[in-house]
């Protein structure tokens, strides 16, 4: 098996586990998901209302398109916007001395600390860019 194979098969795994993951807890407790929203302070209460009960489908339903590779590109493509737009978040949470916690997988795990979440999160970002990169017509994979 090849490495880029290999690379595609492990990427897929860790974006699947982490976005399913993460959408199946906040739609368990969207309530709790909300309150983590509210505690960053810069959301006004109707985004933070309508992120709550969004967002774990826009996780779960993209993760689910990386496993077919006509929909894989643009699974990877909208994830890879997500992730981005979470390490945004932390950064600037992170820089306005907040403490709080993502909500990412509710009580199941919190990150010990900002420089792990960071790293976590660019290291599922450069997954999902090869992902994107690997899925274009005409790529190999």
């Amino acid at each position: 098996m090849s490495a880029g194979r290999l690379f595609t098969i492990f990427a897929i795994l860790l974006a699947l586990g982490v976005f399913i993951f993460s959408g199946v807890v906040k739609l368990a407790d969207p309530g709790r998901f909300l309150l983590d929203l509210q505690a960053f302070g810069f959301i006004p209460y109707p985004a933070a209302f309508a992120i709550a009960f969004l967002l774990p489908w826009l996780e779960i339903i993209p993760a689910l398109a990386l496993l077919h590779r006509p929909y894989r590109a643009a699974g990877a493509l909208l994830l890879a916007g997500l992730t981005t737009g979470f390490i945004g978040v932390i950064s600037y949470a992170e820089w306005s001395g907040l403490d709080v916690d993502c909500g990412c997988f509710g009580e199941w795990f919190v990150f010990p600390n900002v420089a792990t979440h960071l790293a976590f999160n660019s290291i599922l970002l450069i997954c999902l860019i090869g992902l994107f990169a690997g899925a274009r017509p005409g790529a190999r994979g």
